[in-house]
């Protein structure tokens, strides 16, 4: 490992082999003890900066023993602090994907839901979805329909293969999400945002939508596993 770590801080070697050395690191944590979860995560976001987008994504679809899924998941996970940090860590469960479920709820069902050992460490994945879905259903407000705003127009078909418009770029989103079979609620859980929000970011003409913030438009594109492209404009 130290010669590893000499070759890579000496810049001595190319991005495949700093793509090696990252897909090595985390295939040895992903055989190890679920405990290892939050240094995963942090190893994983410490690869994707170090990597940059292209080769860490290529690292993602080939070089792992876990898919893409799992890998954001684990991301999001390290990046909660009240899942990665130790000061509810023996009220929490082990498995991944209910860690994943509990980030869900805001802080303040969270506290609530700790406190009122609503969140166990023995809980199973099903006994977290539907905690957070009874709680979400709690708090969910009448949907009432909103006019069109005059903020941004509706998503739009782009006249070319490239987007040159917010508008445009999220009909492209949209479109990747149905090709690839998933909901708005299905997305929701796979990039680990608030319920509705994918709806939200969908719709941006409406009062009700959103216009997605830099970070989360980069969270949508990676979720979908799609990445950026700049060309000139003609």
């Amino acid at each position: 490992m130290g010669a590893a770590l000499e070759v890579i801080e000496g810049g001595m070697v190319g991005e495949v082999r700093l793509r090696e050395h990252y897909a090595a690191r985390l295939n040895d944590l992903w055989h190890g003890t679920r405990e290892k979860i939050v240094a995963l995560g942090d190893l994983l976001i410490e690869a994707s900066r170090q990597l940059g987008y292209e080769q860490f994504n290529a690292m993602l679809g080939t070089d792992l023993d876990f898919t893409r899924d799992h890998a954001l998941r684990y991301m999001r996970i390290a990046q909660d602090v009240r899942l990665s940090g130790p000061s509810s860590r023996t009220a929490l469960p082990e498995g991944i994907q209910a860690l994943d479920a509990l980030r869900r709820l805001n802080d303040n069902e969270f506290e609530a839901a700790i406190a009122s050992g609503g969140i166990r460490a023995d809980m199973t994945v099903r006994e977290a979805q539907q905690l957070v879905r009874e709680i979400k259903q709690r708090s969910a407000t009448a949907y009432v329909h909103r006019p069109l705003s005059n903020k941004c127009r509706p998503p739009t078909r782009p006249g070319g293969a490239n987007a040159q418009t917010y508008p445009e770029l999220v009909y492209l989103l949209i479109e990747a999400r149905k090709a690839r079979g998933l909901s708005q609620a299905a997305l929701d859980d796979l990039i680990g945002w608030a319920e509705g929000q994918a709806s939200k970011y969908e719709i941006p003409h409406q009062d009700d939508g959103r216009i997605s913030s830099g970070i989360a438009l980069l969270q949508w594109m990676q979720g979908l596993g799609l990445g950026l492209s700049l060309v000139p404009l003609r």
